[in-house]
């Protein structure tokens, strides 16, 4: 399991994710993990990309774009 741990962690480096975002609002979330769940002004915003099936590479950029999102347009 550590490998496991240590292979995702890698996969996220790799690819940029940063540690923290914030939202326009002020929220604040991780986004490495395959689960985000944070509150947003008045929204809860819950997402599970481990129930895509989907290439890493693929999840990977779809958090990018949604990272980008929530930190300009949230």
């Amino acid at each position: 399991m550590n490998k496991l741990l240590l292979v995702q962690s890698d996969l996220n480096d790799l690819h940029g994710l940063p540690e923290e975002v914030k939202t326009l609002n002020g929220a604040r979330f991780d986004p490495r993990p395959d689960k985000w769940s944070y509150r947003d002004s008045s929204t809860t915003v819950k997402l599970d990309f481990g129930r895509l099936s989907a290439s890493a590479d693929f999840i990977q950029s779809a958090k990018k774009a949604l990272v980008w999102y929530a930190e300009n347009k949230s």
